[in-house]
């Protein structure tokens, strides 16, 4: 059996079909892997607004506009975007556990900018995953705050602040499994928060003797 990985796509209209998405599908593929990758909702085959007169035939652009025009709404009633965009990945990952070919023992997700903010999530809340690599996401609230960041509906847990949870709690809630953090000079996202995540994250795998876990990507 071959180690399996899912791989949420970033911010692309594509969606599964968006050329980093299958390069990367492949590369784990001729790595030995078996590698999923889906559409997110408002991308892909996956858009929400039919009707509309601009060149996807929709009411409401599609992406991040799709997202916030769902996502907003659903903190007036106490629901969070990121639960049901993550419930994608859990689902990929019940399926890609169907697989014979599939080793339940050796699970892994990636995914770069939308695709890392699920990456992140994910890890958060699916134990059976062991080995996560979020690419272009990770940094640190504060930081993102101090650059005026525009944030998607899913990229922000409610209550987040008030309760001092970082997105490196969200990546320690998976310690010790295996973990790198994938970030990019050129991105919006601040190393200065990636490096200062990775040092907090590090320390939790000092203390749990399992040091050599944790990487850091630039």
């Amino acid at each position: 059996p071959a180690p399996g990985v899912i791989i949420p796509s970033g911010h692309s209209l594509e969606g599964k079909a968006a050329d980093y998405n299958q390069a990367a599908a492949q590369l784990c593929a001729r790595n030995g892997m078996v590698a999923l990758t889906y559409d997110p909702i408002g991308q892909g085959e996956r858009l929400q607004y039919p009707g509309g007169d601009d060149p996807q035939g929709q009411t409401v652009t599609w992406g991040t506009r799709q997202h916030n025009v769902i996502g907003n709404p659903q903190l007036l009633v106490g629901e969070f975007f990121g639960t049901w965009r993550a419930w994608d990945g859990i689902r990929a990952l019940d399926y890609l556990l169907t697989r014979p070919e599939v080793d339940p023992a050796r699970l892994g997700v990636t995914g770069c900018s939308g695709g890392g903010t699920m990456t992140t999530l994910l890890t958060a809340l699916d134990r059976r995953l062991t080995m996560s690599a979020p690419s272009c996401y990770v940094s640190s609230w504060r930081r993102d705050i101090e650059n005026e960041l525009a944030a998607d509906a899913e990229q922000m847990p409610p209550g987040a602040h008030t309760l001092g949870v970082g997105q490196h709690d969200l990546l320690l809630m998976n310690a010790p499994g295996a973990l790198i953090l994938l970030t990019a000079v050129e991105d919006f996202f601040d190393q200065r928060g990636a490096r200062e995540s990775f040092e907090r994250i590090a320390h939790v795998y000092d203390l749990l003797g399992a040091r050599d876990r944790p990487a850091y990507y630039v």
